[in-house]
């Protein structure tokens, strides 16, 4: 694998997977990110085995098409790093993942992609196409009502209710709750889900707040949302 980038095109892609990726390390490969160059773009995987992020990113050439994952903690610190307008060259060979540009040289440990688990949702997803915004706006509105570490497990997340053309948001810890809803447009789905506080953080954070349309897929145990350069799954 060998590619060459600038720091602008990749930062936002390994910083948001960088989030999701498992901080307590207690399978080392959650820890890393998944770097894999298709069709001319950089795709950024990263998993904690509840939620999956996938993060595309256009870059300047690819020389040699190719796999492998890295650490997560420290391809965000390189993202600090990595000088501002100037072509950047990653680079694998034997395991080893160098990073270099004209005044910048780095070496990065690798771990095989081959045991990268990544989830797969093997079940039928409703569709409903929503404004960007708006879900990132009943997100926003509830999500401060979650409780954190409660024994009752549901409280530690946001019911995303659909109904008809209505979105609605619920979050409580069962001492406060916090409600939301708007009108997501014709849709003849009924649909009551659990998404977790993990997921419902990390989502809001992702969203964009302008006028963009969002993918959202909904089954009985995962729900996805899909953009232009983002995948985002979970499970319920």
């Amino acid at each position: 694998m060998k590619f060459i980038t600038e720091k602008s095109l990749i930062v936002d892609s390994l910083q948001n997977a960088a989030a999701v990726a498992e901080r307590r390390q207690t399978i080392p490969i959650l820890a890393n990110l998944r770097l894999r160059t298709t069709e001319g773009r950089l795709e950024v995987t990263a998993t904690d085995l509840e939620i999956q992020i996938k993060s595309y990113s256009d870059l300047v050439e690819v020389q040699e098409e190719g796999e492998t994952t890295v650490s997560a903690r420290k391809m965000s610190e390189l993202c600090r790093s990595l000088p501002e307008g100037e072509n950047v060259i990653f680079s694998l060979s034997n395991g080893k993942l160098t990073v270099s540009s004209s005044n910048f040289h780095a070496d990065f440990a690798t771990i095989s992609s081959d045991d990268f688990p990544e989830i797969e949702i093997n079940e039928e997803l409703s569709p409903l196409v929503v404004k960007s915004a708006l879900l990132k706006r009943i997100l926003s509105k509830t999500s401060f009502s979650m409780a954190s570490q409660d024994v009752r497990y549901y409280l530690n997340g946001m019911l995303l209710e659909i109904q008809g053309d209505k979105l609605n948001g619920v979050a409580t810890d069962g001492h406060r709750l916090a409600f939301s809803s708007a009108k997501s447009g014709n849709s003849e789905l009924d649909v009551r889900n659990i998404l977790p506080r993990k997921a419902v953080l990390e989502l809001a954070k992702l969203l964009s707040p302008g006028e963009t349309e969002v993918n959202l897929l909904i089954g009985p145990s995962y729900v996805e949302v899909k953009t232009e350069n983002l995948s985002f799954s979970s499970k319920l």
